[in-house]
């Protein structure tokens, strides 16, 4: 994939907000092809239990960077809605305290709405979304495939 760069690229941080009224809302990671290009498709980013971090960014960017438009979203939503932790073990133990609290109730849920983001956003997003995960959100990558509107699913090294 090539470089992201700023030029080639829009990222930036988005609220998707809770159905209802509700007063929590969703921050994602919304990195999509340059004004004036339009995406391939749309793609679904799940992180591992370290939250959207700089990296699982990075991956959103890669893939708008190759001409899709790539919303990162928070697993823990509902807990813990702007978690990012490093790579130790540190890190590690508190995003499994998160991990146990997600109910696939609850995630489908927070995918329906990314789900509903993605086709207000990007037309493309009609046709079917792509979804990729890692660890924990590889995992869940493959539950989100059991929605109609998830066309395409890679889970990387799923739990």
């Amino acid at each position: 994939m090539a470089d992201p760069s700023p030029a080639t690229l829009d990222a930036q941080w988005v609220v998707i907000p809770m159905p209802g009224g509700s007063p929590r809302a969703m921050p994602a990671w919304w990195a999509r092809p340059a004004a004036g290009t339009t995406p391939r498709a749309a793609v679904l980013v799940l992180p591992e239990v370290f939250g959207v971090n700089g990296w699982v960014r990075s991956v959103a960017e890669r893939l708008a960077a190759e001409g899709f438009a790539a919303l990162a979203l928070p697993i823990f939503a509902r807990t813990a809605p702007d978690l990012e932790f490093g790579y130790d073990e540190a890190g590690l133990a508190a995003g499994r305290e998160h991990r146990d609290s997600v109910t696939a109730r609850g995630f489908l849920a927070d995918v329906r709405r990314a789900i509903a983001f993605l086709q207000a956003e990007q037309p493309s997003a009609q046709q079917g979304i792509g979804c990729v995960g890692f660890c924990f959100g590889g995992h869940l990558a493959l539950l989100a495939a059991t929605l109609p509107e998830v066309a395409a699913t890679c889970a990387f090294y799923g739990a």
